[in-house]
């Protein structure tokens, strides 16, 4: 470590190392390091722990994975026309020959494609318009592992961006962390929460039920117009499908565009180098820390 010298964290903040101090008895070295909050000393084993690492592809696509956890037995593909979603299949080639013929269709059985590590690749990587993706977070057993609001214009003439700051405040009010990011179209929000495991679907709704009417009850801003739903938009699975899908960010020709793309609190798009640092960095909640905030609100 040089004096003088910027470093980044893995946050995304800078510092500037100022001052070295040793203890020539423990070995142990200490920094007075200065950041945008101010000057405060750290030892070099914690300093180095919240140092900027070059990742990996194969630990940028496990992280990805670990954060963005739906069911792995399936996921949702776009099509081709960009109106919709479906379940992906393998088999997809068997429906295709007899689309025109429900009788045969009726006899065929659906093969579901799983949510894999390549699939994520292929979401970031491949640009066309045939590899966008979703996935399905409300898992068996009525679980999920993330809890997203979606705020969204398409539908409302409000600009969401007041309302989605309002509910971002609400969160960072009572410490829950988001990760907010501007959805594909650019024009509409996503706020993400995670969660370390799986935690009853209700819960999570529950949580962000709390979260809607506290951001309602203090602040302006906040027009639910323009808030499309909460996803899992269900507590419990039904009886046919996988529930509604979320479709999945970080989609690499849109983020050129500032779009699919994580963002600071001030919903202003990141820079793409800190997209990871910035996931990586979002804290994930147990199912006692959801239930402690709930209690709290």
């Amino acid at each position: 470590m040089q004096l003088d010298t910027i470093y980044m964290l893995n946050d995304g903040n800078q510092v500037v190392i100022k001052q070295v101090f040793n203890h020539y008895q423990s070995q142990q070295i200490d920094y007075l390091i200065a950041t945008q909050e101010g000057e405060y000393i750290i030892t070099q084993q914690e300093l180095a722990a919240q140092l900027r690492k070059k990742r990996t592809t194969a630990e940028k696509l496990a992280l990805f994975h670990r954060y963005f956890a739906g069911r792995d037995d399936v996921y949702a593909q776009k099509w081709s026309n960009g109106k919709g979603y479906s379940p992906a299949l393998t088999n997809w080639w068997d429906f295709y020959q007899v689309r025109d013929d429900k009788v045969a269709q009726k006899k065929l059985t659906k093969k579901y494609e799983p949510y894999t590590e390549k699939t994520i690749y292929d979401q970031i990587a491949k640009t066309d318009s045939y590899h966008r993706y979703g996935i399905y977070p409300l898992l068996k057993g009525d679980q999920t592992r993330l809890l997203v609001f979606d705020f969204d214009k398409h539908s409302s003439p409000v600009d969401p961006r007041k309302t989605t700051k309002a509910v971002l405040a609400t969160c960072l009010k009572y410490g829950i962390e988001c990760l907010p990011e501007i959805s594909s179209s650019g024009s509409s929000y996503h706020l993400w929460i995670f969660f370390s495991q799986p935690i009853d679907a209700s819960t999570a709704r529950l949580l962000g039920k709390l979260i809607l009417i506290e951001s309602m009850a203090n602040s302006e801003d906040v027009d639910l117009s323009c808030f499309d739903r909460m996803i899992p938009n269900q507590d419990k699975l039904p009886n046919k499908g996988f529930g509604n899908l979320i479709a999945l960010p970080l989609k690499w020709s849109d983020v050129q565009q500032k779009r699919s793309i994580f963002t600071d609190n001030d919903l202003l798009p990141l820079m793409p180098k800190l997209l990871f640092d910035r996931l990586a960095a979002t804290r994930r909640y147990s199912n006692d820390e959801v239930w402690s905030f709930i209690k709290k609100d």
